[in-house]
């Protein structure tokens, strides 16, 4: 017997469908974006811009696979257009959270038939964008572009560096890294114990998180200042989800807040989170010096990986995004995915008009201003 969707209103303020927690621990999605303590952290500080639906598919009354599909206004320039999300990503505040490991849930064995569904409802449905966010070429999303989806795909990769912890077994953690990195992290640990013991803490309770989060806070808003960009932990609501996350998952021993110190002095603060014995890196805050030789991002990473190895974990997880200290630590790389379907209807069609109308002028006015300077 096939399983049969149910799609139901949902009301985005009122948390995840009541079928999410249960569904989440059965398929063991292993993404701490799709928990039932971050779904409904999001949409207790960001479900007010959304309207929303669930989309869940049942089988003799157990739900097997699940999946929210929410809408907002937005904007491709200055034109209005209506954009549809899978699960949580495309805030209206610039500064908000940023999902990866973004999925459909789904128990073993269902897939196929689930993605005939899925794409087959989102082609009935009325939107002018789809917004696919942080997911990988194995997640049920990225199988969708196989599916008659209407409408263009746009889509942007990015690299997601990792330490295969579990690979290293009883070996020594510093053979792991080039000779390069490992003669950096000496000099830098070196210059660092010159100020006192180099020690790593874990904050051991709500406060102590919260505190070391404010800290990692200031020093992050710190370094982007001086880079003359503004950085993350710029919006109060942002920083409001993040407490109120850490609140969450801190009593599932989901997340932890770390602090490198030199002696008095603070080295960086890193925030992780934890899940299935992987550690995956969110958000840093490293107090930078003019001393090239000093590093407070491979050394805080560095004692971060050890602490981690140490205790059994099987991954550390740097999650996207380009840095120099993940390049120098991490020998292995995966791919995260995110992806625009643009329809082909009307609207859009006019907004494609107006962007090549608007290119052509552009290479025009320059042509000429060429021109006129040759002249």
């Amino acid at each position: 017997m096939e399983p049969k969707l149910r799609e139901e209103a949902f009301n985005p303020t009122s948390g995840p469908p009541v079928w999410w927690s249960k569904l989440f621990g059965q398929v063991q999605a292993g993404s701490i974006f799709l928990s039932p303590q971050w779904m409904q952290t999001w949409l207790d500080i960001y479900g007010m811009d959304f309207s929303g639906r669930s989309l869940s598919w049942w089988q003799n009354d157990i739900c097997i696979a699940g999946v929210i599909l929410l809408f907002r206004p937005a904007k491709l320039g200055p034109f209005p257009i209506r954009l549809a999300i899978l699960n949580t990503a495309a805030e209206i505040d610039e500064n908000a959270p940023f999902i990866e490991y973004n999925d459909v849930l789904c128990q073993p064995g269902y897939e196929e038939f689930i993605l005939d569904s899925l794409a087959s409802y989102l082609a009935q449905q009325s939107w002018d964008q789809l917004y696919l966010a942080g997911y990988t070429e194995s997640s049920l999303i990225a199988r969708l572009q196989t599916r008659a989806l209407p409408g263009e795909w746009r889509l942007i990769d990015k690299k997601s560096p990792y330490i295969d912890l579990k690979s290293l077994g009883n070996d020594s953690l510093d053979r792991y890294f080039s000779s390069n990195t490992r003669t950096q992290i000496r000099r830098s640990i070196k210059l660092y114990e010159e100020r006192g013991s180099l020690r790593i803490d874990v904050a051991q309770n709500l406060d102590e998180s919260l505190k070391y989060l404010d800290a990692l806070a200031d020093l992050h808003r710190a370094a982007w200042t001086r880079r003359g960009q503004p950085g993350g932990f710029r919006s109060p609501r942002f920083i409001h989800f993040h407490k109120a996350l850490i609140q969450r998952l801190l009593p599932e021993r989901a997340v932890e807040l770390l602090r490198v110190s030199a002696g008095d002095q603070t080295v960086g603060y890193i925030y992780n989170f934890l899940l299935d014995g992987k550690v995956y890196f969110y958000q840093s805050g490293f107090a930078y010096e003019a001393d090239p030789k000093i590093k407070p991002g491979l050394v805080t990473h560095y004692l971060a990986v050890q602490n981690y190895w140490e205790r059994g974990f099987i991954e550390y997880d740097f999650m996207a995004g380009d840095a120099r200290y993940k390049r120098s630590l991490a020998k292995s790389t995966r791919t995260l995915y995110w992806s625009w379907v643009e329809r082909s209807n009307f609207r859009m069609i006019l907004i494609k008009i107006a962007r090549k109308a608007k290119h052509f002028l552009r290479r025009q006015s320059h042509t000429e201003a060429s021109n006129q300077a040759d002249t």
